[in-house]
């Protein structure tokens, strides 16, 4: 099925309003006044590896059980603005692989048996499980103990309190400057987050044995 959003409608349509095309009748199939819309539509058919983002402010109950009751096939979803929540109802979205969460304490226990494979949490509070198939992991929280993730390849540390002394080795880490201060960890690739003077950019690069040219030329035009 191919889907549009219609940001130029006629007289009698709305901006916003999702639209099935056709390419040899008219008029076009009106779906859903908007995509929220759609997506809450009981007529709406379950779309199999649909990416899905929600916002809580979008449901009147629970937006955690809600999403898991409404699309048990999603492999990917994004939920955001959850205040302080518990993400188990999600343990029944069997086939998830990336999961993108926001809120206040997020508690994430519950979904150790979930196949995850991408995760990123912003939080004030998060309870990250020890996932077996995860390879990349992005947290950004005031306190995070990290455990047990044998398959892990890419972590992004850099907005989390974390102790980067008894960080994973992985294939690419991203930390900010204080951080890698006190990071032991060598890996094939790094970023540096937050850092605005090339100068002391430039010493990070070299503490990782990578020497980069320091002469700069400026000028105009």
């Amino acid at each position: 099925m191919t889907l549009c959003v219609d940001l130029a409608p006629g007289p009698r349509g709305r901006v916003g309003q999702v639209i099935q095309p056709s390419l040899n009748s008219y008029p076009l199939e009106l779906l859903a006044e908007s995509v929220t819309a759609w997506h809450r539509s009981p007529e709406r058919p379950d779309l199999p590896g649909m990416m899905l983002h929600f916002s809580a402010e979008d449901y009147d109950q629970d937006a955690v059980a809600d999403v898991a009751a409404r699309f048990p096939t999603l492999r990917e979803l994004g939920l955001y603005d959850l205040g302080d929540a518990d993400l188990a109802p999600l343990a029944r979205l069997a086939d998830l692989r990336d999961l993108k969460v926001s809120g206040g304490h997020l508690r994430l226990n519950g979904l150790a048996d979930l196949p995850l494979e991408r995760l990123h949490v912003t939080a004030t509070e998060a309870d990250i499980p020890a996932l077996e198939r995860l390879t990349s992991l992005t947290v950004s929280v005031a306190r995070v103990d990290l455990p047990k993730l044998p398959k892990l390849r890419v972590l992004d540390v850099s907005g989390a309190d974390v102790d980067v002394e008894s960080l994973p080795q992985v294939d690419h880490l991203t930390l900010n400057a204080e951080q890698w201060r006190r990071c032991t960890v060598r890996p094939a690739a790094a970023t540096l987050v937050g850092e605005r003077s090339l100068a002391q950019a430039l010493d990070w690069a070299e503490s990782l044995g990578l020497v980069l040219p320091r002469r700069l030329v400026s000028g105009r035009p």
